[in-house]
This record gives structure tokens, C-alpha cells and sequence, in this order.
């Protein structure tokens, strides 16, 4: 899947995409989303919940996976 085809699914699913690591300032390749606005604000990211959710199902079947940056900020990468 690629990022842009990631950055929709996950859009059309409620989750608050920010745009391109890139666009953080980061390294390329990334997809940045908001931990603090839509559906990835009701999970803590390190929580089973989380792991077990259809976001995560999402990501990894993607080929990606979370890597938290700050309390509001995450990126996907590429595995």
C-alpha cells in the first residue's frame, strides 16, 4: 500500500492525518498523524486496546508501523 493510499484509509476512518513527516521537519517517508484530535485520541498507543484496534490492523497491513514522537504527535513508518 502506499503512503498516500495509507494517508486516505486512515482518513476516511476518523483519524486526524497531519500530512508527511516531512512537513514535521522529519525524516521522508513518514506519515504524521494527531494523537491529541480524532480517533487516535481515544487510545493510549501503548495499550492492548490499541494493538487489538482496527487502526492498528490498518497500519500494519500496511507495512507500517506507530512510532510516537511527543503527548499529540506520532509518525507511521515503513517497516
Amino acid at each position: 500500500m502506499t503512503r498516500e493510499v495509507l494517508m486516505k484509509k486512515l482518513s476516511s476512518i476518523e483519524v486526524k492525518v497531519c500530512g508527511m513527516s516531512e512537513d514535521f521537519g522529519s525524516s521522508s517517508g513518514g506519515v504524521w498523524v494527531s494523537l491529541e484530535e480524532g480517533l487516535l485520541s481515544n487510545y493510549n498507543t501503548f495499550s492492548d486496546e490499541f494493538h487489538n484496534s482496527k487502526v492498528n490492523k490498518i497500519i500494519e497491513d500496511a507495512g507500517y508501523f506507530l512510532e510516537q514522537q511527543d503527548s499529540g504527535t506520532a509518525f507511521l513508518w515503513k517497516c
